[in-house]
């Protein structure tokens, strides 16, 4: 297994829990405007020509402000220095963004309602990059030639997605714990906490399709082809006879996992996904499209009984959930295998993020959410 990680620095600068969600539109009125000459000088500390902050797009977060997650975003420097440090992130020497040993962080996260808002700001010039997950990443990319995914993931992805920290070894605890805690997170349907019944035949059907292979199929098919250069595919919903019509709010924020053709017609994984579920808990499924700032308004308005995705995190909920002794008991475990400069640099990432938080940072009170179905890394994209 390959000792070094190909990554960029601002990669892992990029690799937040950051990414989607909904409230009120700000887009590039809450940031400004970037030229983009300071922008191709952006560091990670901030800008070489000014000192003025990176200017991060996010598609909103749900239950977080941007201020939460700028401490997310500084917090992720520290530990992308601490990994160049230790020979895990191979810098580029040709990429101006990055700047080892750049000081303090300093991000401004800008929160965008929509996918296309964001991207137009990036062209702009109004921000200096965009945060959002690796396949989606990739995706568009493969699109739009004025757009760069800035570093190389595959290892990362390959190394650490799906793998139990039981199985890691010592040396590679602090990039394994940066990757897959702050830096990733697991999709899951959203659903009021009083429609358990429907949450429950969701997590069956999902557990289903992934003890009998349907699952992967659908994600080879419909997320690792598309990335690779293959097309969305459409997909024909169901049409059952004498049963109910359960209505899922769809947003095509993620191509390629969530994706709405320029039609308005959902195509690809998010359907490919509710017409399996569909049959399997013998009801209708009517899509409705929204945008990823709607999904709570549409959800607690009843206009919809579930959303195709919310974000949260099962490995930082899961400690989120310990107890102070069990917590503490967890990181002295975490902490024991990690150098001593190691450790320095993630007591002061601890400091900056708030664990309560963790996992439901895209989910407003009242919610509940299914077993999750996909899991990515957050990567930047930047203009050419």
């Amino acid at each position: 297994m390959k000792k070094i990680l190909a990554l960029t620095l601002t990669m892992i600068l990029a690799l937040t829990l950051c990414s989607c969600g909904g409230s009120a539109a700000t887009g590039s009125s809450a940031g400004g405007s970037a030229s983009a000459s300071a922008a191709n000088k952006t560091t990670a500390g901030g800008s070489e020509a000014d000192g003025k902050p990176i200017k991060c797009g996010i598609l909103t977060l749900l239950n977080a402000t941007e201020e939460e997650m700028k401490n997310v975003g500084e917090a992720i420097i520290l530990g992308s220095e601490q990994m160049v440090k230790d020979g895990y992130i191979q810098p580029d020497p040709s990429d101006v963004t990055v700047k080892k040993g750049a000081g303090d962080p300093n991000i401004e996260v800008i929160y965008y309602d929509t996918l296309d808002s964001m991207i137009m700001a990036l062209e702009a010039g109004e921000i200096d990059m965009l945060r959002i997950y690796y396949s989606t990443a990739r995706y568009l990319t493969s699109k739009n030639d004025k757009l760069a995914v800035n570093g190389k993931y595959d290892i990362v992805r390959e190394k650490f997605l799906g793998v139990d920290i039981g199985d890691i070894a010592p040396k590679d605890m602090f990039a394994y714990i940066l990757s897959t805690g702050l830096a990733s997170n697991d999709f899951a349907f959203m659903m009021m906490e009083d429609n358990t019944a429907l949450r429950d035949e969701f997590d069956k059907a999902i557990l289903d399709m992934k003890k009998d292979g349907t699952y992967s199929k659908l994600v080879e098919e419909q997320i690792n082809d598309v990335m690779n250069g293959g097309e969305i595919k459409p997909v024909t919903m169901p049409v059952l006879n004498s049963t109910r019509t359960i209505k899922v709010a769809v947003t095509g924020s993620l191509p390629p996992m969530d994706y709405v053709a320029a039609d308005g017609t959902p195509a690809g994984f998010n359907t490919a996904m509710l017409a399996e579920i569909s049959k399997r808990i013998r009801a209708n499924i009517e899509l409705v499209v929204v945008d990823s700032i709607g999904r709570a308004a549409a959800l607690s308005s009843g206009t919809v009984d579930a959303v195709f995705w919310t974000r949260t995190d099962d490995k930082s909920s899961s400690f989120a959930k310990k107890d102070d002794a069990k917590r503490k008991e967890f990181l002295d475990k975490v902490l024991a295998k990690m150098s001593k400069d190691q450790q320095e640099t993630m007591n002061k990432i601890i400091q900056r993020i708030d664990y309560a938080k963790i996992g439901t940072q895209d989910m407003p009170k009242g919610t509940i959410i299914t077993k999750t179905y996909y899991s990515d890394i957050l990567v930047n994209v930047i203009k050419k």
